[in-house]
Protein backbone atom coordinates (compact mmCIF):
# COMPACT_ATOMS: atom_id res chain seq x y z
CA UNK A 1 0.00 0.00 0.00
CA UNK A 2 1.59 3.41 -0.76
CA UNK A 3 0.34 6.78 0.57
CA UNK A 4 -2.13 9.41 -0.71
CA UNK A 5 -0.57 12.15 1.09
CA UNK A 6 -3.85 12.84 3.09
CA UNK A 7 -3.08 9.34 5.96
CA UNK A 8 -4.80 7.20 3.78
CA UNK A 9 -3.05 4.08 1.79
CA UNK A 10 -3.84 3.66 -1.26
CA UNK A 11 -3.55 0.02 -3.32
CA UNK A 12 -0.23 -0.26 -5.88
CA UNK A 13 0.30 -2.90 -8.19
CA UNK A 14 3.07 -5.15 -7.49
CA UNK A 15 6.22 -4.64 -10.59
CA UNK A 16 5.48 -7.91 -11.54
CA UNK A 17 2.07 -7.15 -12.16
CA UNK A 18 3.24 -4.06 -14.43
CA UNK A 19 5.34 -6.49 -16.35
CA UNK A 20 1.75 -8.66 -16.96
CA UNK A 21 0.21 -5.93 -17.75
CA UNK A 22 2.40 -4.58 -20.08
CA UNK A 23 2.95 -8.17 -22.24
CA UNK A 24 -0.74 -8.60 -22.07
CA UNK A 25 -1.24 -4.52 -23.86
CA UNK A 26 1.75 -5.80 -26.27
CA UNK A 27 0.34 -8.69 -26.85
CA UNK A 28 -3.19 -7.32 -27.67
CA UNK A 29 -1.66 -4.55 -29.73
CA UNK A 30 -0.08 -7.47 -32.13
CA UNK A 31 -2.91 -9.16 -32.24
CA UNK A 32 -5.08 -6.01 -32.88
CA UNK A 33 -2.39 -4.76 -35.49
CA UNK A 34 -1.83 -7.83 -36.87
CA UNK A 35 -5.78 -8.69 -37.29
CA UNK A 36 -6.21 -4.76 -39.23
CA UNK A 37 -2.95 -5.92 -41.58
CA UNK A 38 -4.50 -9.49 -42.43
CA UNK A 39 -7.78 -7.61 -43.03
CA UNK A 40 -6.77 -5.28 -45.56
CA UNK A 41 -3.94 -7.56 -47.28
CA UNK A 42 -4.76 -11.05 -46.18
CA UNK A 43 -5.76 -12.22 -49.72
CA UNK A 44 -3.21 -10.74 -51.15
CA UNK A 45 -1.14 -12.75 -48.48
CA UNK A 46 -3.13 -15.82 -49.13
CA UNK A 47 -2.72 -15.46 -53.27
CA UNK A 48 1.13 -15.21 -53.28
CA UNK A 49 1.40 -18.23 -50.80
CA UNK A 50 -1.01 -20.68 -51.66
CA UNK A 51 -2.62 -19.37 -54.94
CA UNK A 52 -5.96 -20.23 -56.73
CA UNK A 53 -6.12 -21.87 -60.15
CA UNK A 54 -7.28 -18.74 -61.43
CA UNK A 55 -3.63 -16.77 -60.34
CA UNK A 56 -2.00 -20.09 -61.48
CA UNK A 57 -3.61 -19.80 -64.77
CA UNK A 58 -3.45 -15.98 -65.10
CA UNK A 59 0.53 -15.72 -64.30
CA UNK A 60 1.47 -18.57 -66.54
CA UNK A 61 -0.57 -16.96 -69.14
CA UNK A 62 0.71 -13.61 -68.85
CA UNK A 63 4.48 -14.90 -69.36
CA UNK A 64 3.14 -17.10 -72.47
CA UNK A 65 1.77 -13.70 -73.76
CA UNK A 66 5.10 -11.74 -72.84
CA UNK A 67 7.11 -14.35 -75.18
CA UNK A 68 4.55 -14.27 -78.33
CA UNK A 69 1.65 -16.46 -78.13
CA UNK A 70 -0.94 -14.18 -79.39
CA UNK A 71 -4.27 -16.29 -77.25
CA UNK A 72 -2.33 -16.04 -74.34
CA UNK A 73 -3.94 -12.72 -73.64
CA UNK A 74 -6.90 -14.01 -74.27
CA UNK A 75 -6.28 -16.52 -71.32
CA UNK A 76 -4.96 -13.98 -69.18
CA UNK A 77 -8.15 -11.89 -69.85
CA UNK A 78 -10.25 -15.26 -68.74
CA UNK A 79 -8.50 -15.56 -65.96
CA UNK A 80 -9.26 -12.26 -65.09
CA UNK A 81 -12.84 -13.02 -65.15
CA UNK A 82 -12.60 -16.33 -63.08
CA UNK A 83 -11.18 -14.29 -60.72
CA UNK A 84 -14.03 -11.91 -60.61
CA UNK A 85 -16.56 -14.86 -59.86
CA UNK A 86 -14.27 -16.05 -57.33
CA UNK A 87 -14.76 -12.78 -55.39
CA UNK A 88 -11.26 -11.73 -55.56
CA UNK A 89 -10.65 -8.16 -53.88
CA UNK A 90 -10.66 -4.90 -55.94
CA UNK A 91 -7.10 -4.97 -55.64
CA UNK A 92 -6.36 -8.21 -56.78
CA UNK A 93 -8.27 -7.39 -59.65
CA UNK A 94 -6.66 -4.38 -60.21
CA UNK A 95 -3.33 -5.58 -60.04
CA UNK A 96 -4.15 -8.35 -62.75
CA UNK A 97 -6.11 -5.34 -64.95
CA UNK A 98 -2.67 -3.31 -64.61
CA UNK A 99 -0.35 -6.15 -65.46
CA UNK A 100 -1.87 -7.36 -68.78
CA UNK A 101 -2.56 -3.73 -69.88
CA UNK A 102 1.67 -3.42 -69.51
CA UNK A 103 1.96 -6.96 -71.40
CA UNK A 104 -0.29 -5.47 -74.05
CA UNK A 105 1.98 -2.28 -74.17
CA UNK A 106 4.79 -4.33 -74.06
CA UNK A 107 3.29 -5.86 -77.14
CA UNK A 108 3.31 -2.86 -78.84
CA UNK A 109 -0.82 -3.46 -78.54
CA UNK A 110 -1.35 -0.08 -77.35
CA UNK A 111 -5.29 0.30 -77.56
CA UNK A 112 -5.89 -3.11 -75.81
CA UNK A 113 -3.48 -1.67 -73.12
CA UNK A 114 -5.68 1.42 -72.96
CA UNK A 115 -8.54 -0.47 -72.27
CA UNK A 116 -7.21 -2.91 -69.40
CA UNK A 117 -5.71 -0.08 -68.24
CA UNK A 118 -8.96 1.50 -67.71
CA UNK A 119 -10.82 -1.04 -66.78
CA UNK A 120 -8.24 -1.70 -63.87
CA UNK A 121 -8.96 2.40 -62.48
CA UNK A 122 -12.39 1.56 -63.05
CA UNK A 123 -12.63 -1.58 -60.91
CA UNK A 124 -11.75 0.95 -57.45
CA UNK A 125 -14.63 1.18 -55.22
CA UNK A 126 -15.92 4.77 -54.26
CA UNK A 127 -15.64 4.18 -50.85
CA UNK A 128 -11.80 3.48 -50.92
CA UNK A 129 -10.64 6.74 -51.84
CA UNK A 130 -11.66 7.80 -48.71
CA UNK A 131 -9.39 5.35 -46.53
CA UNK A 132 -5.68 6.32 -46.04
CA UNK A 133 -3.09 3.31 -46.94
CA UNK A 134 -6.20 1.53 -49.10
CA UNK A 135 -4.35 -0.60 -51.14
CA UNK A 136 -6.91 -0.05 -54.20
CA UNK A 137 -5.70 3.65 -54.42
CA UNK A 138 -2.54 2.49 -53.95
CA UNK A 139 -3.35 0.24 -57.29
CA UNK A 140 -5.16 2.60 -58.96
CA UNK A 141 -1.90 4.98 -58.38
CA UNK A 142 0.38 2.58 -60.05
CA UNK A 143 -1.99 1.99 -63.00
CA UNK A 144 -2.27 5.87 -63.82
CA UNK A 145 1.82 5.65 -63.56
CA UNK A 146 1.75 2.92 -65.58
CA UNK A 147 -0.03 4.15 -68.08
CA UNK A 148 1.47 7.64 -67.96
CA UNK A 149 4.70 5.59 -69.05
CA UNK A 150 3.38 4.14 -71.94
CA UNK A 151 1.28 7.13 -73.09
CA UNK A 152 5.21 9.19 -72.76
CA UNK A 153 6.95 6.86 -75.03
CA UNK A 154 4.58 6.82 -77.83
CA UNK A 155 3.95 10.85 -77.67
CA UNK A 156 7.54 11.04 -78.18
CA UNK A 157 7.39 9.41 -81.07
CA UNK A 158 3.95 10.71 -82.39
CA UNK A 159 3.51 14.25 -80.11
CA UNK A 160 -0.04 14.34 -81.46
CA UNK A 161 -0.69 11.44 -79.17
CA UNK A 162 -1.81 11.91 -74.96
CA UNK A 163 1.16 13.07 -73.15
CA UNK A 164 1.26 11.25 -70.01
CA UNK A 165 1.51 14.22 -67.55
CA UNK A 166 -2.31 13.75 -66.94
CA UNK A 167 -2.01 10.68 -65.57
CA UNK A 168 1.36 10.75 -63.67
CA UNK A 169 -0.53 14.15 -62.33
CA UNK A 170 -3.04 12.12 -60.72
CA UNK A 171 -1.16 9.42 -59.52
CA UNK A 172 1.17 11.46 -58.01
CA UNK A 173 -2.12 13.59 -56.55
CA UNK A 174 -3.66 10.00 -55.05
CA UNK A 175 -0.22 8.60 -53.26
CA UNK A 176 -0.58 12.01 -51.56
CA UNK A 177 -4.33 11.31 -50.34
CA UNK A 178 -3.31 7.70 -50.02
CA UNK A 179 -0.06 8.21 -47.85
CA UNK A 180 0.32 11.80 -46.93
CA UNK A 181 2.37 13.97 -49.04
CA UNK A 182 5.86 13.42 -47.14
CA UNK A 183 5.94 9.78 -48.03
CA UNK A 184 8.23 7.04 -50.25
CA UNK A 185 5.47 6.75 -52.80
CA UNK A 186 4.92 10.26 -54.00
CA UNK A 187 8.93 10.66 -53.79
CA UNK A 188 8.71 8.27 -56.06
CA UNK A 189 6.25 9.65 -58.67
CA UNK A 190 7.19 13.13 -58.13
CA UNK A 191 10.59 11.93 -59.74
CA UNK A 192 9.19 10.42 -62.71
CA UNK A 193 6.39 13.64 -63.52
CA UNK A 194 9.43 15.73 -63.19
CA UNK A 195 11.02 13.77 -66.50
CA UNK A 196 7.93 14.14 -68.12
CA UNK A 197 7.54 18.10 -67.43
CA UNK A 198 10.95 18.17 -68.55
CA UNK A 199 10.55 16.31 -72.14
CA UNK A 200 7.48 18.06 -72.79
CA UNK A 201 9.42 21.29 -72.52
CA UNK A 202 8.16 22.80 -69.30
CA UNK A 203 11.98 23.06 -67.47
CA UNK A 204 9.99 25.02 -64.63
CA UNK A 205 8.43 23.01 -63.49
CA UNK A 206 10.44 19.97 -64.04
CA UNK A 207 13.17 21.69 -62.18
CA UNK A 208 10.79 22.31 -59.30
CA UNK A 209 9.09 19.18 -58.96
CA UNK A 210 12.69 17.60 -58.69
CA UNK A 211 13.43 19.77 -56.12
CA UNK A 212 10.32 18.60 -53.97
CA UNK A 213 11.99 15.12 -55.00
CA UNK A 214 15.63 15.54 -53.56
CA UNK A 215 14.25 17.53 -50.51
CA UNK A 216 12.04 15.08 -49.72
CA UNK A 217 15.35 12.34 -50.21
CA UNK A 218 16.97 14.13 -47.65
CA UNK A 219 14.87 12.32 -45.41
CA UNK A 220 16.88 9.34 -44.16
CA UNK A 221 13.15 7.49 -44.05
CA UNK A 222 12.62 8.28 -47.53
CA UNK A 223 15.92 8.65 -48.90
CA UNK A 224 17.28 5.18 -48.03
CA UNK A 225 14.69 3.85 -50.34
CA UNK A 226 14.19 6.15 -52.86
CA UNK A 227 17.43 8.32 -53.04
CA UNK A 228 19.22 6.40 -56.14
CA UNK A 229 15.70 6.50 -58.40
CA UNK A 230 15.57 10.28 -57.50
CA UNK A 231 19.15 10.78 -58.68
CA UNK A 232 18.11 8.74 -61.56
CA UNK A 233 15.21 10.67 -62.83
CA UNK A 234 17.91 13.90 -61.93
CA UNK A 235 20.35 12.18 -64.24
CA UNK A 236 17.94 11.65 -67.46
CA UNK A 237 15.96 15.03 -66.98
CA UNK A 238 19.08 17.01 -66.97
CA UNK A 239 21.12 14.63 -69.99
CA UNK A 240 17.93 15.12 -71.71
CA UNK A 241 18.47 18.95 -71.36
CA UNK A 242 22.07 18.45 -72.54
CA UNK A 243 23.33 19.23 -69.03
CA UNK A 244 25.64 16.73 -69.61
CA UNK A 245 28.43 17.36 -66.72
CA UNK A 246 25.44 17.96 -64.49
CA UNK A 247 23.65 15.05 -65.79
CA UNK A 248 26.60 12.68 -64.65
CA UNK A 249 26.77 14.84 -61.12
CA UNK A 250 23.27 12.81 -60.57
CA UNK A 251 24.60 9.50 -61.85
CA UNK A 252 27.65 9.89 -59.12
CA UNK A 253 25.23 11.22 -56.43
CA UNK A 254 22.92 7.74 -57.29
CA UNK A 255 25.36 4.89 -57.29
CA UNK A 256 26.40 5.24 -53.63
CA UNK A 257 22.40 4.95 -52.49
CA UNK A 258 21.72 2.06 -55.41
CA UNK A 259 21.84 -1.10 -52.79
CA UNK A 260 21.28 -3.69 -55.47
CA UNK A 261 22.95 -4.70 -59.29
CA UNK A 262 19.46 -3.86 -60.80
CA UNK A 263 19.36 -0.43 -59.07
CA UNK A 264 22.85 0.28 -60.80
CA UNK A 265 22.32 -0.75 -63.98
CA UNK A 266 18.63 1.16 -63.75
CA UNK A 267 20.81 4.59 -63.16
CA UNK A 268 23.06 3.74 -66.09
CA UNK A 269 19.80 3.03 -68.43
CA UNK A 270 17.92 6.08 -67.52
CA UNK A 271 21.17 8.56 -67.62
CA UNK A 272 21.00 6.55 -71.30
CA UNK A 273 17.38 7.58 -72.07
CA UNK A 274 18.17 11.13 -71.13
CA UNK A 275 21.29 11.22 -73.39
CA UNK A 276 19.41 9.80 -76.23
CA UNK A 277 16.17 12.01 -75.93
CA UNK A 278 18.45 14.61 -76.20
CA UNK A 279 19.67 13.03 -79.64
CA UNK A 280 16.42 12.36 -80.77
CA UNK A 281 16.37 16.37 -81.13
CA UNK A 282 19.13 16.28 -83.36
CA UNK A 283 18.27 16.18 -87.29
CA UNK A 284 19.74 12.92 -88.68
CA UNK A 285 21.88 13.23 -91.73
CA UNK A 286 20.41 10.72 -93.17
CA UNK A 287 16.41 12.04 -92.60
CA UNK A 288 15.67 12.39 -96.50
CA UNK A 289 17.35 9.22 -97.69
CA UNK A 290 13.99 6.86 -98.08
CA UNK A 291 12.02 9.68 -99.01
CA UNK A 292 15.01 9.83 -101.95
CA UNK A 293 14.60 6.52 -102.70
CA UNK A 294 11.10 6.80 -103.21
CA UNK A 295 10.93 9.56 -105.34
CA UNK A 296 13.87 8.10 -107.57
CA UNK A 297 16.18 11.26 -106.85
CA UNK A 298 19.30 8.64 -107.13
CA UNK A 299 21.42 11.13 -107.86
CA UNK A 300 21.76 12.52 -104.76
CA UNK A 301 21.79 9.57 -103.40
CA UNK A 302 24.83 8.51 -105.32
CA UNK A 303 26.59 12.08 -104.56
CA UNK A 304 25.98 11.47 -100.39
CA UNK A 305 27.63 7.65 -101.06
CA UNK A 306 30.74 9.56 -102.36
CA UNK A 307 30.21 12.23 -99.56
CA UNK A 308 30.31 9.72 -97.22
CA UNK A 309 33.16 7.68 -98.54
CA UNK A 310 35.78 10.51 -98.80
CA UNK A 311 34.89 11.73 -95.91
CA UNK A 312 36.20 8.77 -93.56
CA UNK A 313 34.01 10.27 -90.69
CA UNK A 314 34.02 7.81 -87.89
CA UNK A 315 31.55 7.64 -85.13
CA UNK A 316 32.31 6.95 -81.64
CA UNK A 317 31.26 3.44 -81.88
CA UNK A 318 33.94 2.82 -84.58
CA UNK A 319 31.27 2.44 -87.08
CA UNK A 320 31.32 4.84 -90.19
CA UNK A 321 28.59 7.27 -91.37
CA UNK A 322 29.35 5.54 -94.48
CA UNK A 323 28.11 2.26 -92.50
CA UNK A 324 24.80 4.03 -91.07
CA UNK A 325 23.67 5.55 -94.54
CA UNK A 326 23.27 1.73 -95.67
CA UNK A 327 21.60 0.87 -92.20
CA UNK A 328 19.37 3.47 -93.58
CA UNK A 329 18.59 2.09 -96.89
CA UNK A 330 17.82 -1.31 -95.33
CA UNK A 331 15.07 -0.29 -92.83
CA UNK A 332 11.36 0.55 -92.85
CA UNK A 333 11.44 4.22 -91.61
CA UNK A 334 7.65 4.41 -90.41
CA UNK A 335 8.27 1.37 -88.45
CA UNK A 336 9.10 0.87 -84.36
CA UNK A 337 13.56 0.64 -84.66
CA UNK A 338 12.86 0.44 -88.36
CA UNK A 339 11.30 -3.17 -88.55
CA UNK A 340 10.51 -4.76 -91.18
CA UNK A 341 7.75 -7.24 -92.95
CA UNK A 342 8.16 -9.80 -95.87
CA UNK A 343 6.06 -7.07 -97.68
CA UNK A 344 8.31 -4.19 -96.86
CA UNK A 345 11.38 -6.14 -97.48
CA UNK A 346 9.79 -7.10 -100.92
CA UNK A 347 8.82 -3.27 -101.51
CA UNK A 348 12.51 -2.27 -100.88
CA UNK A 349 14.19 -4.72 -103.09
CA UNK A 350 11.84 -3.88 -105.75
CA UNK A 351 12.96 0.42 -105.27
CA UNK A 352 16.56 -1.05 -105.12
CA UNK A 353 16.80 -2.88 -108.61
CA UNK A 354 14.62 0.20 -109.72
CA UNK A 355 17.50 2.58 -108.96
CA UNK A 356 19.85 0.06 -110.42
CA UNK A 357 18.34 -0.43 -113.67
CA UNK A 358 18.34 3.42 -113.89
CA UNK A 359 21.89 3.84 -113.13
CA UNK A 360 23.64 0.20 -113.10
CA UNK A 361 26.83 1.89 -112.61
CA UNK A 362 25.62 2.97 -109.11
CA UNK A 363 28.11 1.75 -106.12
CA UNK A 364 25.68 2.68 -103.90
CA UNK A 365 22.70 1.06 -105.75
CA UNK A 366 24.64 -2.36 -105.70
CA UNK A 367 25.71 -2.24 -101.54
CA UNK A 368 22.18 -1.07 -100.69
CA UNK A 369 20.64 -4.08 -102.48
CA UNK A 370 23.00 -6.81 -101.64
CA UNK A 371 22.52 -5.24 -97.55
CA UNK A 372 18.87 -5.33 -97.85
CA UNK A 373 19.04 -9.59 -98.72
CA UNK A 374 21.39 -9.94 -96.32
CA UNK A 375 18.73 -8.36 -93.88
CA UNK A 376 16.02 -10.37 -95.59
CA UNK A 377 17.98 -13.50 -95.59
CA UNK A 378 18.13 -13.06 -91.09
CA UNK A 379 14.61 -11.96 -91.51
CA UNK A 380 13.20 -15.80 -92.98
CA UNK A 381 16.33 -17.20 -90.44
CA UNK A 382 15.09 -15.30 -87.45
CA UNK A 383 17.25 -14.80 -84.07
CA UNK A 384 16.82 -17.82 -82.17
CA UNK A 385 19.70 -20.25 -81.66
CA UNK A 386 19.95 -22.53 -84.55
CA UNK A 387 17.81 -25.54 -83.74
CA UNK A 388 14.49 -23.40 -83.33
CA UNK A 389 15.04 -22.45 -87.61
CA UNK A 390 12.46 -24.25 -89.70
CA UNK A 391 13.72 -26.48 -92.98
CA UNK A 392 11.80 -23.59 -94.55
CA UNK A 393 13.56 -20.90 -92.64
CA UNK A 394 16.68 -22.25 -93.35
CA UNK A 395 16.79 -22.93 -97.32
CA UNK A 396 15.18 -19.02 -97.73
CA UNK A 397 17.83 -17.61 -95.54
CA UNK A 398 20.85 -19.43 -97.58
CA UNK A 399 19.08 -18.80 -101.05
CA UNK A 400 19.33 -15.09 -100.20
CA UNK A 401 22.94 -15.08 -98.58
CA UNK A 402 24.01 -16.13 -101.79
CA UNK A 403 21.46 -13.68 -103.82
CA UNK A 404 23.48 -10.95 -101.80
CA UNK A 405 26.77 -12.12 -102.62
CA UNK A 406 25.65 -12.41 -106.44
CA UNK A 407 25.01 -9.19 -106.11
CA UNK A 408 28.23 -8.35 -104.99
CA UNK A 409 30.13 -10.33 -107.46
CA UNK A 410 28.45 -8.83 -110.48
CA UNK A 411 31.00 -6.09 -110.09
CA UNK A 412 34.58 -7.50 -109.81
CA UNK A 413 35.69 -3.99 -108.48
CA UNK A 414 33.32 -3.35 -105.98
CA UNK A 415 36.06 -3.52 -102.72
CA UNK A 416 38.05 -0.76 -104.38
CA UNK A 417 34.85 1.45 -104.49
CA UNK A 418 33.46 1.25 -101.08
CA UNK A 419 35.03 0.07 -97.81
CA UNK A 420 31.42 -0.94 -97.49
CA UNK A 421 31.65 -3.98 -99.84
CA UNK A 422 33.92 -5.80 -97.22
CA UNK A 423 31.35 -5.04 -94.82
CA UNK A 424 28.91 -6.85 -96.02
CA UNK A 425 31.55 -9.60 -98.22
CA UNK A 426 31.91 -10.34 -94.18
CA UNK A 427 28.45 -11.11 -93.39
CA UNK A 428 28.49 -13.50 -96.33
CA UNK A 429 31.61 -14.90 -94.49
CA UNK A 430 29.94 -15.52 -91.53
CA UNK A 431 26.94 -16.89 -92.72
CA UNK A 432 28.10 -19.34 -95.07
CA UNK A 433 30.72 -20.41 -92.87
CA UNK A 434 34.02 -19.02 -94.82
CA UNK A 435 36.95 -20.79 -93.61
CA UNK A 436 38.87 -18.48 -90.60
CA UNK A 437 42.16 -18.31 -92.26
CA UNK A 438 40.45 -17.10 -95.33
CA UNK A 439 37.91 -14.36 -93.89
CA UNK A 440 41.21 -13.03 -92.31
CA UNK A 441 42.48 -12.85 -95.69
CA UNK A 442 39.37 -10.63 -96.69
CA UNK A 443 40.18 -8.52 -93.62
CA UNK A 444 43.71 -7.81 -94.45
CA UNK A 445 42.95 -7.10 -97.83
CA UNK A 446 40.69 -4.74 -96.40
CA UNK A 447 43.18 -3.03 -93.82
CA UNK A 448 45.56 -2.51 -97.07
CA UNK A 449 42.64 -0.68 -98.78
CA UNK A 450 41.19 1.18 -95.78
CA UNK A 451 43.63 0.81 -92.99
CA UNK A 452 40.73 3.36 -90.72
CA UNK A 453 37.83 1.50 -91.63
CA UNK A 454 37.36 -0.32 -88.28
CA UNK A 455 34.22 -1.73 -89.09
CA UNK A 456 35.93 -4.64 -90.48
CA UNK A 457 37.79 -5.12 -87.29
CA UNK A 458 34.17 -5.35 -85.30
CA UNK A 459 32.66 -7.47 -87.46
CA UNK A 460 35.78 -9.79 -87.14
CA UNK A 461 35.38 -9.98 -83.38
CA UNK A 462 31.77 -11.25 -83.91
CA UNK A 463 33.21 -14.17 -86.55
CA UNK A 464 35.77 -15.35 -84.28
CA UNK A 465 33.38 -15.83 -81.22
CA UNK A 466 32.95 -19.31 -80.37
CA UNK A 467 29.51 -19.58 -81.08
CA UNK A 468 30.50 -18.96 -84.72
CA UNK A 469 33.98 -19.75 -86.43
CA UNK A 470 36.31 -18.95 -83.91
CA UNK A 471 37.74 -20.80 -80.54
CA UNK A 472 37.81 -19.84 -77.04
CA UNK A 473 39.84 -16.06 -76.68
CA UNK A 474 40.32 -15.99 -80.80
CA UNK A 475 37.94 -12.45 -80.49
CA UNK A 476 40.44 -10.95 -77.06
CA UNK A 477 43.67 -12.25 -79.26
CA UNK A 478 42.29 -10.35 -82.39
CA UNK A 479 41.50 -7.27 -80.18
CA UNK A 480 45.29 -7.22 -78.86
CA UNK A 481 46.63 -7.84 -82.28
CA UNK A 482 44.56 -5.43 -84.30
CA UNK A 483 45.34 -2.49 -81.38
CA UNK A 484 48.89 -3.15 -81.18
CA UNK A 485 48.93 -3.00 -84.99
CA UNK A 486 47.52 0.72 -85.05
CA UNK A 487 49.80 1.55 -82.23
CA UNK A 488 49.51 4.53 -79.88
CA UNK A 489 46.80 6.28 -78.74
CA UNK A 490 44.83 5.23 -81.67
CA UNK A 491 45.47 2.25 -81.04
CA UNK A 492 43.94 2.59 -77.75
CA UNK A 493 41.04 3.80 -79.07
CA UNK A 494 40.03 0.97 -81.51
CA UNK A 495 40.90 -1.32 -78.53
CA UNK A 496 38.36 0.38 -76.58
CA UNK A 497 35.50 0.37 -79.65
CA UNK A 498 36.34 -2.99 -80.52
CA UNK A 499 36.01 -4.64 -76.56
CA UNK A 500 32.81 -2.13 -76.47
CA UNK A 501 31.28 -3.65 -79.44
CA UNK A 502 31.85 -7.20 -78.46
CA UNK A 503 31.64 -7.11 -74.48
CA UNK A 504 28.01 -7.82 -74.30
CA UNK A 505 28.82 -11.25 -76.41
CA UNK A 506 31.63 -12.09 -73.88
CA UNK A 507 31.59 -13.92 -70.39
CA UNK A 508 33.11 -11.76 -67.69
CA UNK A 509 34.95 -9.32 -70.28
CA UNK A 510 37.76 -8.22 -67.29
CA UNK A 511 37.53 -11.07 -65.37
CA UNK A 512 41.05 -12.10 -64.14
CA UNK A 513 41.48 -14.99 -66.52
CA UNK A 514 40.46 -12.75 -69.71
CA UNK A 515 42.82 -11.32 -71.45
CA UNK A 516 41.36 -7.55 -72.11
CA UNK A 517 42.22 -5.39 -69.58
CA UNK A 518 39.83 -2.50 -68.00
CA UNK A 519 43.35 0.25 -67.70
CA UNK A 520 43.62 -0.43 -71.63
CA UNK A 521 39.99 0.07 -72.33
CA UNK A 522 39.82 3.22 -70.01
CA UNK A 523 43.22 4.78 -71.95
CA UNK A 524 41.23 4.17 -74.80
CA UNK A 525 37.98 5.27 -73.60
CA UNK A 526 40.50 8.72 -72.60
CA UNK A 527 40.62 9.42 -76.33
CA UNK A 528 36.96 8.90 -77.39
CA UNK A 529 35.74 11.59 -74.57
CA UNK A 530 38.65 13.88 -76.14
CA UNK A 531 37.35 13.14 -79.45
CA UNK A 532 33.76 12.98 -79.44
CA UNK A 533 33.59 15.87 -76.44
CA UNK A 534 29.36 16.37 -76.58
CA UNK A 535 28.65 12.67 -77.69
CA UNK A 536 26.50 11.48 -75.12
CA UNK A 537 27.14 7.51 -76.78
CA UNK A 538 30.76 7.64 -75.30
CA UNK A 539 30.02 8.14 -71.37
CA UNK A 540 27.05 5.69 -71.70
CA UNK A 541 29.12 2.97 -73.10
CA UNK A 542 32.05 3.68 -70.62
CA UNK A 543 29.03 3.23 -67.74
CA UNK A 544 28.12 0.06 -69.40
CA UNK A 545 31.50 -1.42 -69.00
CA UNK A 546 32.69 0.42 -66.21
CA UNK A 547 29.83 -1.91 -64.36
CA UNK A 548 31.55 -4.72 -66.03
CA UNK A 549 34.58 -4.05 -64.68
CA UNK A 550 33.13 -2.90 -61.09
CA UNK A 551 34.95 0.81 -61.69
CA UNK A 552 31.57 3.10 -62.04
CA UNK A 553 33.89 5.39 -59.90
CA UNK A 554 36.07 6.17 -62.35
CA UNK A 555 33.40 8.12 -64.40
CA UNK A 556 34.87 11.12 -62.19
CA UNK A 557 38.27 10.78 -64.48
CA UNK A 558 36.31 11.08 -67.36
CA UNK A 559 34.28 14.09 -67.27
Amino acid sequence: MADNGDGKKKASIPAVGWIKLAAFGFIAFIFLGGLAIWMTFGELVTCLMFPPQWKRDFDVSLAQFRNDDPEAGKRAKKAIEDAKAAGAKPAVLMGMERELGNAFFYNDDAVHGEEEMAAGIALCPPESYKVKGSPDVFEVSQTYQDRAWERHKLHLEDPSKPSGVPDQERSLELAEKNYGAEHVEPAYKLAFLAVLYSENGDFKKAEETMQRTLKLCKRPDIGFETGWYAYAMDARMLAGQGKRKEAFDAYLKGMPLAKTDHQKKRLGSELARGFKYSNSKVPSPFASVLADLKRGNYDALDALDKKLTDSKQEKPSGHWLLDEFYETLSENDKAKDGEMNDELYKQRIADLKSWMSKKPQSTAARLALSETYIKYAWFARGTGYADTVTEDGWARYRERIETAKKVLDEDPKIKEKSPRAFDEYGTVALAQGMDKDKYLQLVDECHRLYPTYLDIDLNTCYFLLPRWHGEEQDTEKYIIKRADAIGGGAGDKAYAQMVWFIANKLEAPFAEASLLKWDRTKAGFKQLFKAYPRDSSVPSGFIELSREAGDEASLKDMI
